[in-house]
């Protein structure tokens, strides 16, 4: 991710009072229906119109505010403010999210809170008026949030791991673009900065050790076209994409050592991939014609044990997501020729439609089961969906159901919830610009 892009999706303050005021008008193109009964557990945050933050069950009931004070609209001399971007624990007891405040006459403050699903215990484990936080991604064990924001002068991007229960908080690394990826302890993570060495010689990939000091190990590799690198969620190895030792552009297995144990796959061109859940599968897509499009054109499933490898759709994909129970795969296309890629169309006052389309890995069926046009803070996690699967998920706990955002046909931004069984078009449960589920 890049300072830039943070600022082109209006995370700042000022910036994302200048997107509410003139977001596009998007609808949803499917009629609303009843779902099934929600479970106890699960449920969805979401960044409201208005500015808050609030969850609510699947159905849309129980909807709770987090936060109440929010002032997109400030009179002369008042504090505008505004909350963005909830994103939840792994063990899915808290929430963190955003807070921007501050005035045209006055430096903005950005603010990083975690709390419970209920709103209470809230903390406010970050606060700064240099730094400007724009990603969360928790810990795996649920102690620590590590985020990314905009360093001081604006040159690079800072990594920041801060106490999700309060406390001080610290830099770990600058570098821009800025990506990662936690280790299942939660004692390291691999990192990778500026791009493609291709195009930038100061390109690295690192492992980034947390053992009471911080310890940062250089690979001797240089990375390709990708942007998130993709820790095992069962073993101590990860995948990331660079030169293989014959020279090649290929997906390659490293143990956390750093040694590379052996090359997956050669790619052409920009590559996106991500585990399965229970680690034994890997998906990626790869662009269109071997260039750097945030388009994707086909995606495939490598068996980590046989290293046999199969292509499970064809087709012009923005973004995928494994289902919890790994059995399914939710992907995200355009349905017409969108010249520039996902990136440009983010910036574009259009009509931009997409399809959400859900691959069953057993009967190899593939399905649409809805048709929208996303949200604008929708459709900016595109571009970096690699790296938001690490850290959110638009699945529920069950596997049965995928929330999105979009607006409906009066130009009214919405949370649906949609099954995937593709028998029930999508249901409203909520009004807002873009929602997680809990993990759990």
């Amino acid at each position: 991710m890049s300072a830039h892009d943070w600022k082109a999706r209006g995370i700042s303050f000022l910036a994302g009072l200048t997107l509410l005021a003139c977001s596009f008008v998007t609808r949803i193109l499917i009629p609303q229906a009843n779902d099934s009964s929600p479970s106890k557990k699960d449920l969805i945050a979401l960044s409201g119109v208005d500015g808050n933050i609030y969850t609510v069950d699947p159905l849309g009931n129980n909807q709770i505010a987090i936060t109440q004070d929010a002032n997109l609209q400030p009179d002369e001399g008042e504090m505008g403010r505004i909350y963005q971007y909830p994103t939840w624990a792994p063990d899915s007891t808290r929430l963190a999210f955003l807070g921007f405040s501050g005035s045209m006459e006055t430096q903005s403050t950005a603010s990083l809170y975690t709390a419970q699903p209920d709103g209470q215990s809230l903390v406010q484990a970050f606060q700064s008026d240099d730094y400007l936080p724009f990603y969360l991604y928790w810990s795996p064990d649920s102690n620590f949030v590590s985020f990314l924001s905009n360093s001081l002068g604006g040159q690079s991007l800072a990594l920041h791991l801060a106490p999700a229960l309060g406390g001080e908080s610290q830099v770990l690394l600058t570098g821009q673009p800025f990506y990662w990826s936690w280790s299942s302890q939660a004692r390291e993570m691999v990192i990778h900065t500026g791009g493609a060495a291709v195009f930038n010689e100061s390109a690295r990939l690192a492992i980034v050790r947390l053992n009471g000091e911080v310890q940062v190990d250089e690979l001797n590799l240089r990375p390709t076209q990708f942007q998130a690198p993709a820790w095992s969620p069962s073993s101590s190895q990860f995948v990331l994409a660079a030169e293989s030792p014959e020279g090649n552009q290929a997906l390659l297995l490293v143990n956390a050592n750093g040694t590379v144990e052996r090359e997956l796959t050669q790619i052409d061109g920009t590559v996106a991939f991500d585990w399965s859940p229970d680690g034994q599968q890997l998906a990626y897509i790869s662009s269109l014609g071997g260039t750097e499009s945030s388009i994707f054109q086909d995606l495939s499933i490598l068996d980590m044990r046989s290293n046999l490898q199969r292509s499970v759709a064809q087709d012009r994909i923005l973004a995928f997501f494994w289902s919890p129970d790994g059995k399914q795969i939710a992907y995200l296309s355009i349905t017409a020729e969108q010249p520039g890629g996902a990136f440009l169309i983010a910036q574009r006052d259009t009509d931009f439609r997409m399809a959400l389309k859900i691959i069953d890995l057993q009967s190899g069926s593939n399905r649409t089961v809805a048709t929208f046009i996303p949200t604008r803070d929708f459709l900016g996690v595109l571009p970096f969906f690699d790296q938001y699967q690490r850290s959110g998920t638009f699945w529920s706990p069950d596997g049965q159901a995928i929330v999105f955002a979009g607006l409906d046909q009066e130009g009214q931004a919405g949370i649906y919830v949609v099954n995937v069984s593709g028998n029930e078009p999508p249901r409203k449960i909520a009004d807002g610009e873009l929602a997680f589920w809990s993990w759990q």
